[in-house]
């Protein structure tokens, strides 16, 4: 989280710097919201597989995490967004697999919604993140994109709340 914290501040510094030399956050800053991203991503079958914390649960810290990774993740911006689409389309795709052919495995499921809880809250968190005074038609054509997908995900999860509802991602919606 310190390292979060110090990318957080370093980008969020460079409208008032005025040196000339070339800052290069905006090469770094998109592979920090990448290591995040895909951290979180590759951490959730070891949670469910050792039945270990889901630090989701702790939603104190994850939301400082989130509105620290917030600030890095928006320079440049289309990265992250490609990212976040590019993951949450495999994702949701791989779930409604499982959805409609059960793998014998009985942890794939909660593995994926694992994964659609940790993206959900990371689109939440890009989107609710934005300076509408910096705002441009080309961020506002990246959040609709994203948006679009959670709402086609929550369609999805309705249909599915008479069998068994997943708690975190229905949290992560909300």
């Amino acid at each position: 989280s310190s390292d979060l914290t110090l990318w957080q501040r370093m980008v969020a510094s460079v409208p008032f710097v005025k040196s000339t030399e070339p800052h290069l956050l905006d090469t770094y800053a998109p592979e920090v919201t990448k290591a995040y991203i895909t951290s979180r991503l590759e951490s959730v079958p070891v949670i469910v597989r050792d039945g270990l914390d889901d630090p989701l649960d702790d939603t104190a810290t994850i939301f400082q995490q989130l509105e620290q990774l917030c600030t890095v993740s928006r320079c440049e911006y289309e990265k992250s967004c490609a990212l976040l689409v590019q993951l949450f389309d495999q994702s949701a795709q791989n779930y409604q697999k499982l959805l409609h052919t059960p793998s014998g495995n009985p942890l794939e499921i909660p593995v994926q919604e694992g994964c659609l809880a940790w993206l959900i809250y990371l689109v939440g968190t890009v989107i609710g993140g934005r300076l509408t005074y910096t705002s441009t038609d080309e961020h506002d054509a990246m959040d609709g994109e994203l948006s679009c997908r959670v709402f086609q995900l929550m369609s999805l999860t309705d249909s599915r709340l008479r069998q068994s509802a997943n708690e975190l991602v229905q949290l992560a919606m909300l």
